[in-house]
């Protein structure tokens, strides 16, 4: 999944899938007057696939799978705002959770097999934002990203999901560090999870790997 850029110039959804030989694109429909979308996760299930992104006509963007063509689903962004979705985790065709946010904060929705809905999130810090999300049945979805502090630093987010509210998860941080983000997680059970990211000893150093585990 991703993006590439077309003959005039617009950025466009991209998709390829493995036959068990070789690779071929699908074609892939793109929101109606946009000139950048782009997908950046994707989650399988028996009987669908729901890919996420986001375009500059729609903000946050969709795409379904059934088996032989995509399609694009409607999303809702919050008032005011062109998020993105940076991640998304399915349990079943009916049930998926995808992540991402802008810079008003983090941003929740939720997949029941007919419309997709805004999940009320608690707000930490400015240019908070969800990087990726894995669930390990419908009521039990952890999400992971990152915000930035009052002293400019980068800061971990963790989010759980129980059926019923997201609420905040503490997250260690790097003894000695200046900064961190979580940029992907996944999920074995509800409690079972390792995330990835990145951290930075002093706000001029460079970025070093990150993981941590959730028991």
């Amino acid at each position: 999944m991703g993006s590439y850029v077309d003959r005039s110039g617009n950025e466009v959804t991209l998709a390829e899938r493995w036959n068990g030989k070789t690779w071929k694109i699908q074609p892939m429909p793109n929101p109606t007057g946009s000139t950048r979308a782009s997908l950046s996760a994707i989650s399988w299930t028996a009987k669908a696939c729901i890919a996420v992104g986001s375009s500059d006509a729609s903000g946050t963007l969709a795409e379904r799978w059934n088996g032989k063509t995509w399609t694009i689903q409607s999303t809702p962004n919050p008032t005011g705002g062109l998020p993105v979705l940076d991640g998304v985790s399915c349990t079943a065709a009916y049930a998926c959770t995808a992540v991402g946010g802008d810079d008003s904060g983090v941003l929740a929705e939720r997949w029941n097999g007919t419309a997709w809905t805004i999940q009320s999130t608690p707000n930490k810090g400015t240019g908070s934002r969800l990087r990726g999300v894995s669930c390990a049945a419908a009521d039990a979805c952890t999400a992971v990203g990152g915000y930035t502090s009052k002293t400019l630093a980068g800061r971990m987010l963790a989010y759980y999901w129980n059926g019923t509210d997201w609420t905040i998860q503490s997250t260690p941080k790097p003894r000695g560090s200046y900064g961190a983000a979580l940029v992907g997680v996944s999920c074995t059970a509800a409690n079972v999870c390792t995330a990835a990211g990145n951290f930075e000893k002093t706000r001029a150093s460079g970025e070093q790997p990150l993981a941590e585990r959730h028991t």
